[in-house]
């Protein structure tokens, strides 16, 4: 009995060390991913520089990085699932692009298309979403900030603000073609137009404007929370939910920006928490946001699901700027912006402390005019942990 109970325990040993060495050796199996990536036409190879290729576990959120010259590289990789980035820059373009989802389960190959990055002059200076609690329940104060980072005037007529469907929590994004996002973006919940037919409301170089959530004081007003950081009482515009919900409060001396399009009825036009991506984007010349939206060649469902929600979708090459706010968590971080909108992603420091994302300032002008960074890289061009400062301009460079 001793022996055949010493011969069980030895062949259970046996079996737990081969289990063992086998886990193990699953987890260090690692592949040679060999990566192409590819210039625009218009772009001379030789004026390429600072060409980087990063490399994106979708499981781990584990991130590989490498400088290349000549357009190509191999990256020895744990076995998974990876989003390969590549960025660079010429003299007058920001360069990005993004290969989607590519397992690497064996050696294997990517090539990576990079396109010139859009740009328009008009961007997000300050994004403050994170919002506080009042106790419990999140309170809701956030701003959103323009800034005219050009030397142009650029008119806000007909504008359309909007956040792109799809959540954060490591699940990918649904709208997919061909392996890649889409190029054109699924507005969900509220999109906002601004009005004006065609003149009417020009920004000034080196000025901003605010769109309140609620444009009031929000740490002063008996109808506030003595806990949130910002007074937006002198905001620009404000996002009123005019017969969507009884629970919005309207700032009659702040004009408001139109509703086209709703998906649900939401208490008000946020960004949820989380993160969600956000784009402000110019339509052609002499359509109106309103007929846009009236349009049904310009809806889509979501793709692989039977829900009926439409979808109203802006093409991206309509898109101005965009930035893709994502999960505090690492691991829960999910792109839904193709890298020639935004090439890496921003993102809070903490849910619900309070603090915003600015943008980068690398110059200010003899004049006083401040200039942003905008390489289309929000990894990059953005501060996070910030106290927010809508309408205020930093007076020296980061």
């Amino acid at each position: 009995m001793k022996k055949n109970l010493f011969s069980v325990l030895l062949f259970m040993t046996v079996v737990f060390f081969v289990a063992c060495s086998d886990d193990n050796d699953k987890v260090a199996l690692k592949y040679t991913l060999d990566i192409t990536v590819e210039y625009p036409e218009d772009v001379e190879v030789s004026e390429v520089t600072d060409l980087v290729v990063k490399a994106n576990n979708l499981q781990t959120s584990s991130q590989y990085t490498a400088t290349i010259a000549d357009g190509k590289i191999s990256l020895l990789l744990p076995a998974g699932e990876y989003d390969v980035l590549a960025t660079g820059k010429t003299g007058e373009y920001a360069l990005s692009g993004l290969k989607s989802r590519v397992g690497v389960y064996a050696d294997a190959s990517a090539t990576v298309q990079l396109n010139i990055a859009a740009g328009s002059g008009l961007v997000f200076k300050e994004i403050y979403y994170s919002m506080v609690k009042n106790g419990k329940t999140p309170y809701f104060d956030q701003f959103y900030e323009l800034y005219n980072n050009s030397d142009e005037v650029i008119y806000l007529d007909q504008l359309i603000l909007g956040t792109v469907e799809g959540g954060q929590g490591g699940i990918a994004s649904s709208w997919m073609e061909n392996g890649e996002l889409m190029k054109k973006y699924p507005i969900v919940n509220y999109t906002m137009a601004f009005p004006g037919s065609g003149k009417e409301y020009p920004l000034e170089p080196g000025k901003s404007i605010v769109i309140a959530q609620d444009a009031f004081n929000h740490h002063s007003d008996p109808a506030g929370f003595s806990g949130s950081p910002v007074d937006l009482g002198n905001a620009d515009w404000e996002t009123y939910i005019e017969g969507y919900t009884d629970k919005d409060v309207d700032n009659p001396n702040v004009p408001n920006l139109d509703l086209i399009y709703a998906t649900s009825k939401v208490l008000d036009f946020m960004i949820p928490f989380t993160g969600s991506a956000i784009i402000i984007a110019r339509l052609p010349e002499g359509v109106k946001a309103t007929d846009f939206a009236l349009d049904d060649a310009n809806f889509m469902t979501k793709p692989g699901q039977s829900a009926s929600t439409k979808y109203l979708m802006i093409p991206q090459e309509y898109v101005l700027d965009g930035v893709d706010l994502v999960n505090s968590v690492e691991a829960k971080r999910v792109k839904h912006l193709r890298p020639e909108v935004d090439a890496g992603m921003a993102f809070n420091t903490a849910d619900y402390n309070g603090t915003s994302l600015r943008r980068k300032v690398i110059s200010i002008t003899t004049d006083g005019r401040v200039v942003y960074q905008d390489t289309n890289n929000s990894s990059d061009d953005f501060l996070n942990g910030q106290t927010p400062t809508p309408g205020i301009h930093p007076t020296r460079v980061d």
